[in-house]
């Protein structure tokens, strides 16, 4: 549809950008726009776009005397297959364009590379300016585990952690974490009760980057600071401090701030082959085996699944696993091929529970119960 069609007679401001380096058809592929509509145009300062006439970005600076807004909207270029590249209309793709002017340029790397380390450099050059920036971008990858999304994490922000303790060096933040604990410590000894320390632990977590990719640091990486813990009728004892990638049990799910969750996978497959060999040793019958196993195994191997983030082939191999120990007590041809293990009973299948439709429905149905509601998943 054609832009004026769709704004009809209302008075708006059109900024467009696309690659004009060289002319190829009628129809150009790529490109952006940004539309101030009426309210907003009277605070319209300038615009502009990307001084290679590629069309990677163009910005729009909206406000008053007083405070300035940068709005960017930019097009991550998108390396297309290799038929597409090689075929009789190779040269209509944005990429072959880009680096066609690239080359012409005598400039080196990927159109990747070009547009991530132009467009760096122009937010830091608007951050310098203290511009306030708003960022528009058609990523074609993983907004917030993709390259060039890590890239600018790294590169043109500033560390949540950094800008929260610019001004509170980390001995006093330390200082201030152990004040809070005795405090905590001590309201509950007021009640006749204490905090037992086996229960307690904690972690100390900071980013370090590598070519761009960040990681969290290992213990040996970190400073040593201790913490402790008021006990009843006796010395405080210091509360163990734990590596990133150790696995502590809270509240039923064995987790870590690294997000690795194989060990908890590993916990719930040793308690499904526990069950599985209590139903060989008992020898019931298959049906009164299979409501033991579906009923009350399934939803304890499942339990916790809406807060973990495990690797997903991971998982289903360890069920997979589990079930091959269960089809012989239920006197199941144990090689049945994998679809029709999970497959539903309507398509001649088993219909063993997948564990992949299980973490959705339990996310979903977690979101379903709190929608709209006064809480933080609310």
């Amino acid at each position: 549809m054609r832009i004026d069609l769709l704004l009809g007679d209302s008075d708006c401001r059109v900024t467009m950008a696309n690659n004009v380096t060289k002319p190829s058809s009628h129809t150009q592929h790529g490109g952006e726009a940004l539309i101030l509509f009426p309210w907003l145009v009277g605070y319209c300062i300038d615009s502009g776009k990307d001084p290679t006439s590629l069309g990677q970005y163009l910005w729009t600076t909206v406000g008053t005397a007083d405070r300035e807004t940068r709005i960017i909207t930019a097009y991550h270029p998108v390396k297309p297959s290799r038929t597409k590249r090689t075929g009789q209309r190779g040269w209509y793709t944005l990429w072959s364009q880009h680096c066609s002017y690239f080359r012409s340029q005598g400039l080196l790397g990927s159109p990747l590379q070009r547009f991530a380390a132009d467009l760096v450099v122009q937010l830091l050059h608007w951050k310098n300016n203290g511009d306030e920036i708003i960022l528009f971008m058609d990523l074609n990858e993983n907004a917030y585990l993709g390259d060039l999304a890590l890239y600018l994490l790294a590169k043109a922000t500033v560390p949540p952690l950094q800008s929260f303790l610019q001004d509170v060096s980390l001995d006093d933040f330390v200082d201030q974490t152990q004040s809070s604990i005795m405090d905590w410590g001590l309201i509950v000894e007021a009640t006749g009760r204490y905090i037992k320390a086996v229960k307690c632990f904690w972690y100390m977590m900071a980013w370090k980057w590598n070519e761009s990719v960040p990681s969290l640091c290992s213990l040996h990486e970190l400073p040593h600071y201790q913490l402790i813990i008021p006990q009843k009728s006796l010395p405080p004892v210091p509360i163990p401090r734990h590596d990133v990638t150790h696995c502590e049990e809270t509240l039923g799910i064995f987790a870590c701030p690294a997000g690795e969750f194989g060990y908890y996978i590993d916990c719930k497959r040793e308690a499904g082959k526990l069950r599985v060999e209590r139903l060989w040793q008992n020898r019931c019958a298959p049906a009164d085996g299979w409501v033991g196993f579906r009923y009350p195994l399934i939803p304890k191997l499942t339990y916790g699944f809406t807060t973990i983030t495990p690797d997903l082939d991971k998982l289903e191999d360890s069920f997979q696993r589990l079930y091959q120990n269960v089809f012989s007590p239920f006197c199941l041809n144990m090689n049945i091929w994998k679809f029709y293990q999970m497959a539903p009973k309507q398509v001649q299948g088993l219909g063993m529970p997948n564990p992949r439709i299980l973490m959705l429905s339990q996310m979903l149905h977690l979101l379903q119960s709190q929608w709209d509601q006064p809480t933080m998943i609310g």
